[in-house]
């Protein structure tokens, strides 16, 4: 019983599993983000995916990376954040510091990172 509850802890870990392809790095701002394509899911215009922001230094609430579930809208340009994560460790790794359920949507400003990831995920 206690290795199916371990095995069952490693599957939940999220973006330890992922395959992560950076995707924009922003120097001046020490962040540089990653998306794992193998999370794209498409319904319509709609596409899901999981991206990950790597920071350089520590963000002042102690966390130095993050993952967000994201939706974006291919047709109207848009994305929506329906959940995060923040973790200790770069790379999605370490202690989850926080987590929960996102709603806000904005749309997509040309040039951005956002745009980028739309590009990818709505090319698939």
């Amino acid at each position: 019983m206690k290795a199916i509850l371990i095995a069952l802890a490693l599957l939940v870990t999220g973006p330890v599993w992922a395959e992560w392809l950076k995707v924009a790095e922003h120097p001046g701002l020490g962040i540089t983000y990653y998306i794992d394509p193998a999370t794209v899911q498409k319904d319509g215009n709609l596409r899901q995916v999981l991206q990950l922001q790597d920071l350089k230094q520590r963000h002042k609430t102690g966390y130095l990376s993050g993952s967000t579930r994201l939706e974006f809208d291919c047709k109207d340009k848009r994305v929506k954040g329906l959940f995060f994560s923040v973790y200790a460790d770069q790379m999605g790794m370490g202690k989850t510091l926080d987590s929960g359920p996102l709603n806000n949507s904005t749309d997509i400003p040309p040039s951005s990172s956002a745009e980028i990831v739309l590009n990818i995920v709505c090319a698939k």
